[in-house]
């Protein structure tokens, strides 16, 4: 609960549960219009690439001391990855929407595992690392209702490296 107290606005905390979105209990800073469209007919859809390209490639050796060891990784790359729509000039009824974008991203992971036969059981491990070059960049986010405007937001446009190492036994 929020119990503090705004020194021109008075206490957020009304006491009040159960009201809708339109009571609003916390004053935004700006007017919200009495309709905001949040898309429109022909808008791209948010969250993914619209472009991309996914190539995974693992290669398991068959013989000499290499023998059952797996070696291999992923290519990804995406262009054009709409995060959201944004007001350029602010909130208002007729005010157009843009399209905010990540930079293209470009990623590169690496498989390699190995397994081990003990009579009826087959011991297998495996290292996966995402992100392998550990690259990743910091983007700086416009507001969705002021745009580049009000107060700025950043977030990185990947994660970054990460290791998994899944073992499995399988008789």
């Amino acid at each position: 609960m929020l119990q503090v107290v705004d020194p021109v606005r008075g206490p957020i905390l009304t006491g009040t549960t159960g009201l809708p979105i339109s009571a609003l209990q916390i004053n935004p800073g700006f007017a919200p219009p009495g309709v905001i469209n949040t898309s429109s007919a022909g808008d791209h859809t948010c969250g993914y690439p619209e472009y991309s390209f996914n190539l995974t490639n693992v290669y398991t050796f068959r013989d000499g001391w290499l023998k059952r060891f797996r070696l291999g990784g992923s290519a990804l790359l995406g262009w054009r990855q709409t995060a959201y729509y944004y007001y350029a000039a602010g909130v208002s009824v007729t005010g157009n929407t843009e399209r905010f974008a990540y930079p293209s991203q470009v990623r590169f992971d690496l498989i390699s595992g190995n397994s081990k036969r003990f009579r009826k059981i087959t011991w297998s491990s495996q290292l996966n690392v995402a992100n392998l070059f550990n690259r990743y960049r910091v983007v700086i986010l416009p507001n969705s209702t002021t745009g580049w405007l009000g107060p700025l937001n950043a977030t990185f446009d990947q994660q970054p490296r990460s290791f998994l190492w899944p073992n499995t036994l399988s008789f």
